[in-house]
């Protein structure tokens, strides 16, 4: 017999959690290290990761969690098609009640519509379309025009909306979308910086992807041997800033946002 540590939530709402930062910072572990201490629990993890990272992950530092069988990689690439498709698929047959669906890179989602649209409207020459474009303009504003006038950002907005916002509104249990972080330009909106702007980076991605998250973390990684989280956001929980992360299950989801950690034998 043994003896694992399993996590309950001790509130009726679910964590909408946007977890960012640069490459091996840890934004892939944290839904491992989770799925390690709710085993009754089914995480799905839309991967659209070149690396493969969670099937790595899970064949090296969480075995155990591979071998409990709960956690369920979902393979897209950078296919919008596909990945729309499996994202419904997955809201419509998951429970809400207990499930976890995980977006990694949540940012890749705003540049797979673009290309979505640009394969639908332009075909697969789009590299040929824009030279094209320039050299039939007069100036860079004529050239800035005709792009605008070949994306057609309302409908962009639109399709991404209605594919992407629309399935994580009819989403209710947990969720965590991993992002790369976006430098905190001079110029930056006055609401990015008053949120974001002591980090000094911001979630890149679709301007409004940071709202959709309750809860916006940075995740850095400044010595070989430690890694940290600062809470940029969190409705209705203290903000931390760079506090030592070991177990984000530990380190956040109980010692910061309340939830509750339990001794259960096997």
């Amino acid at each position: 017999m043994s003896i694992t540590k399993v996590l309950t939530s001790p509130y009726r709402f679910k964590e909408r959690i946007l977890l960012y930062g640069g490459a091996g910072v840890g934004k892939s572990s944290v839904t491992l290290n989770i799925a390690r201490h709710m085993p009754e629990s089914t995480f799905h993890v839309i991967d659209m990761d070149y690396s493969m990272t969670y099937d790595r992950l899970l064949q090296t530092e969480y075995q155990d969690v591979e071998e409990r069988g709960n956690v369920k990689i979902h393979t897209v690439g950078t296919d919008w098609d596909l990945f729309t498709e499996t994202f419904a698929k997955i809201v419509a047959e998951a429970n809400p009640d207990t499930d976890w669906i995980t977006v990694d890179p949540a940012t890749a989602t705003w540049e797979m519509v673009q290309g979505w649209w640009s394969d639908t409207v332009i075909g697969n020459n789009i590299a040929d379309h824009m030279a094209q474009l320039k050299r039939d303009s007069k100036d860079a504003r004529e050239y800035s025009a005709s792009i605008a006038d070949t994306m057609q950002w309302p409908a962009i907005n639109k399709q991404y909306q209605q594919k992407f916002y629309g399935q994580m509104h009819k989403w209710h249990g947990h969720m965590i979308l991993c992002c790369e972080p976006n430098e905190i330009r001079r110029d930056e909106d006055a609401d990015v910086k008053s949120t974001y702007g002591f980090v000094g980076y911001k979630p890149k991605g679709q301007k409004t992807l940071p709202h959709v998250a309750a809860t916006n973390i940075f995740l850095d990684h400044p010595k070989i041997d430690q890694w940290r989280m600062t809470s940029v956001k969190d409705r209705g929980r203290e903000l931390v800033e760079k506090v030592n992360l070991t177990s984000f299950a530990d380190d956040y989801l109980v010692d910061v946002a309340g939830w509750e950690m339990s001794m259960v034998k096997d």
